[in-house]
């Protein structure tokens, strides 16, 4: 995962290195770099678990307890996983001219978002194993599930780098609540899917 990040980044480093980057096209490239490698992490995460495994985790534990741990461990590793792009993306193309980052609000927009993005894509791809891990299931579902959080996710990072815009307080409290909200769904309904 981490050679897969760093040559996603370098590609898209080649293609701007002599552009100057505008505070929307940065927070574009942050946010479409951000969503390819957790669909690419996450993709994986019930992959293991089908045919005997799966007969075996399901007379060892209880479904809950097993979305639980993947959701956990799911949302730990993506926030690994968004850093890490943040940081390259920071390192190999830098901040726009006349950037006024807020770090602190930055660093909770990443680590919000990517748990979102974790939440439902765990339970994406616990659908996705279901049906035979089809790679393209997964990026159908996922889009139209991630897009509130996408669209709440890019403006406020565009608000934390440029300095002609406010920050929306009220938008800090909805990534959250996303995320909440989506993972509580996905351990309410993995047992119904478990079960088949």
């Amino acid at each position: 995962m981490l050679v897969y990040a760093i040559s996603v980044v370098y590609i898209t480093y080649l293609a701007f290195r002599d552009a100057a980057i505008s505070f929307e096209t940065w927070t574009a490239l942050i946010w479409v770099l951000t969503a390819f490698n957790s669909v690419h992490a996450m993709q994986k995460s019930f992959s293991r678990d089908a045919g005997y495994r799966h007969i075996y985790l399901y007379q060892l534990v209880a479904p809950q307890a097993l979305m639980l741990g993947k959701l956990i461990y799911n949302i730990l590793f993506n926030i690994l996983v968004v850093g890490l792009t943040f940081l390259l993306v920071v390192f190999f193309i830098g901040l726009p001219e006349e950037a006024d980052t807020d770090w602190g609000t930055i660093i909770y927009v990443l680590i919000t978002g990517a748990a979102g993005f974790s939440a439902v894509l765990t339970f994406v791809a616990a659908v996705a194993s279901r049906t035979g891990n089809n790679p393209g299931l997964m990026a159908i579902l996922s889009f139209p599930l991630l897009l509130p959080l996408i669209l709440t996710q890019v403006p406020l990072t565009l608000q934390c780098i440029d300095p002609q815009l406010l920050i929306d307080q009220g938008m800090l409290a909805v990534a959250p609540a996303l995320t909440v909200l989506a993972a509580t769904l996905g351990y309410l309904l993995f047992p119904y899917l478990w079960r088949d």
